[in-house]
């Protein structure tokens, strides 16, 4: 492992989520696999929704699935490769809700997941195809990253594989240059920092060797886990809806609930003290 190395990588409205880890060793047991999830599911009033359908993830990975029983109760066992993993939970009419939880061999997380509101149908909106465009090649949320085929490891990855525009814009390079800023959760990322090295020479479609991205830009981004993103999202040189320096051929990052950014850990579970290392 090379010096830099060794320094540098040491170490929505009306929804309300909370969780807990109960101590449980033979439900885990019982059903064949290393961990187990326990997720009980209400509206806002505390009626019991029942036929949620809950996913779990470990990384972008489903690892098991289940529908919520009359109680809005449902008991997942299952086999995962990390510390950390990912339940969502969805049913038509609602809003999808997420939650990273801590996960200990032999135990049960607990977690109540309350949707709170149901989704509201709007009227006839009209796009133009230019926005259309735009909104395809600058856009990216967190289930097309889940369901893509491609092995991505990180929002480096996925942009290289389904939103190269977002490294040299629509337009081109020679139009609007390329990728210069990186914001995460409104905060603009600061590059005064020794980049990996290996992203000095990173290939990237579209750009060309002799006029690379900045391999400070390429280092943040390959420092964000794909299954922390919520969406993200580019605005190209001639701007967009924010107004601030370094808003220009930047892409914008926001992270799911429960997940924080801290320079060189990258993006983590929050409170989970093991996963900043």
């Amino acid at each position: 492992m090379t010096a830099w190395l060794r320094v540098m990588w040491r170490g929505t409205a009306g929804i309300a989520v909370t969780a807990a880890l109960l101590a449980t060793p033979a439900s885990a047991q019982q059903m064949g696999a290393d961990f187990a999830v326990r997720v009980t599911v209400t509206d806002s009033t505390g009626k019991a929704i029942d036929l949620a359908e809950v996913l779990v993830r470990s990384g972008r990975r489903v690892v098991a699935t289940a529908r919520t029983s009359s109680a809005g109760t449902a008991t997942i066992g299952f086999a995962a490769d990390s510390a950390t993993a990912e339940v969502v939970v969805r049913k038509l009419g609602f809003r999808p809700v997420n939650r990273f939880v801590r996960l200990v061999p032999g135990d049960t997380a607990s977690i109540a997941m309350v949707l709170g509101g149901t989704v509201q149908t709007l009227g006839e909106v009209r796009v133009t195809a230019r926005e259309s465009t735009r909104r395809r090649s600058y856009f990216l949320d967190a289930e097309t990253i889940a369901s893509s085929a491609r092995p991505i490891r990180s929002a480096l990855d996925a942009i290289v594989a389904l939103r190269p525009y977002m490294l040299t814009s629509i337009g081109g390079r020679r139009v609007c240059g390329l990728i210069q800023e990186v914001w995460i959760n409104g905060q603009r990322i600061p590059q005064n920092f020794a980049p990996d090295p290996r992203m000095e020479h990173r290939l990237l479609p579209g750009v060309n060797p002799k006029n690379p991205v900045a391999p400070e830009v390429l280092t943040i981004l390959a420092s964000i886990r794909p299954e922390h993103i919520q969406e993200m999202s580019y605005i190209d040189c001639f701007g967009g809806p924010v107004h601030a320096v370094g808003s220009r051929n930047a892409v914008f990052i926001v992270l799911k609930e429960g997940i924080e950014y801290r320079w060189p850990a990258g993006t983590f579970v929050a409170g989970d003290s093991t996963s900043q290392m």
